[in-house]
């Protein structure tokens, strides 16, 4: 997609999806591109193991590997083997609709134990042993697809690294550390987002965004990196609703997993001579006022680690 030095990134599950598929998107601080792909499974990434995996020494030496076929579509068999340490190996390939497989490297007084993966294409199924000792589950393959790209004319300036989306409008927050500001996308057609609005805060920049249930929260960092800085709460539509003191050098910022809290982790970074030296906080912001949410009348606790010292 061009994207150079990708920096943020936001997964959007299908349930959350404007067009109901599982996207990715990434801002990329050097070409200062907000970009979103299509996550979509690989082709016959659902493949059915075998099953009833047995093994049977036999009178030549060799171990007999025999599994039943329970896939219609597969193109061949993985075999591996494992000795008691537990380091698994590929012994063998077979073609599609083989049930067998014969193993003749082994060493007398050695512990093997054997597991079987059906093959498709890229796609490996789940694995059928011949101990129920262990169960390795199947690497999920995706392929990423470009859908649509928003170039926001900025080049390695750092004009897109953190992106944030709101389900309800389905739009990004996307932190041009360039311009000190939140660039708005409207996300509705993924394969065109549109800028839709850019919201300035006063502040040396902008480090972090999040959102949840509709409020975005803001890191600004104060024009003096070693004072404190401050975290700013908007709707979606960049209205504030109350900005609070963070700590010094604010950067990442997160939601709770039930939106009644923002947390802000606050760097404390030195000043280029260690002259000035502040400590790294917490910042929490309590959304939960009486039972309900209210960004007006949330409150911000610093939380230090000077008892660690």
């Amino acid at each position: 997609a061009g994207d150079l030095g990708p920096e943020g990134m936001v997964f959007i599950p299908a349930s959350e999806s404007p067009n109901r598929k599982p996207l990715l998107v990434v801002a990329s601080e050097v070409s200062g591109t907000t970009t979103i792909f299509d996550m979509s499974e690989s082709v016959g990434s659902e493949v059915i193991a075998p099953s009833g995996v047995a093994v049977d020494f036999q009178a030549n030496g060799d171990v007999l590997v025999n599994w039943t076929d329970d896939s219609d579509d597969e193109n061949g068999f993985l075999i591996e083997r494992s000795t008691e340490d537990g380091d698994w190996m590929e012994i063998g390939r077979v073609f599609a609709n083989t049930t067998q497989f014969y193993d003749g490297g082994i060493e007398h007084g050695t512990t093997y134990s054997y597991r079987v993966f059906a093959v498709k294409g890229d796609s490996y199924s789940d694995a059928a042993e011949s101990e129920a000792a262990l169960e390795v589950a199947p690497e999920q393959l995706v392929d990423l697809n470009v859908l649509g790209s928003y170039h926001s004319g900025v080049f390695d300036e750092s004009a897109a690294e953190i992106v944030a989306y709101d389900p309800d409008t389905h739009r990004l927050f996307v932190v041009n550390a360039n311009s000190s500001q939140i660039d708005v996308l409207d996300a509705s057609d993924p394969a065109d987002p549109v800028l839709l609005a850019s919201h300035a805060f006063e502040g040396a920049g902008i480090n972090s965004v999040a959102v949840k249930n509709g409020i975005v929260a803001v890191a600004i960092e104060n024009e003096d990196s070693q004072a404190a800085g401050s975290v700013a709460l908007m709707d979606a539509d960049g209205n504030v609703y109350a900005t609070f003191e963070a700590g010094a050098l604010p950067d990442s910022v997160a939601f709770s997993p039930d939106g009644t809290k923002v947390v802000v982790a606050n760097e404390g970074e030195p000043n280029d001579e260690y002259t000035i030296d502040p400590e790294g906080s917490v910042t929490v912001i309590d959304l939960l006022v009486n039972g309900s949410i209210n960004p007006f009348a949330a409150s911000a606790t610093q939380v230090t680690f000077e008892s660690f010292n």
